[in-house]
């Protein structure tokens, strides 16, 4: 996987939603995760997730 393919994690605003997210989702696959960091769910996703942007 070259470094254009990897996948990227990061966090997005209202402010760059649209470029980031809306954009991107044209070409390639995206994922948005709704998150509270006192939600240990939502935590526990959040680990989840990482382990899958490394294998795909």
């Amino acid at each position: 996987m070259s470094t254009e393919d990897k996948p990227l994690i990061f966090e997005v605003s209202q402010n760059n939603f649209e470029d980031l997210v809306i954009h991107n989702s044209s070409h390639l696959p995206v994922l948005v995760e709704f998150m509270g960091m006192w939600s240990e769910p939502c935590i526990k996703t959040e680990y989840a997730i990482a382990e899958l942007a490394k294998e795909f």
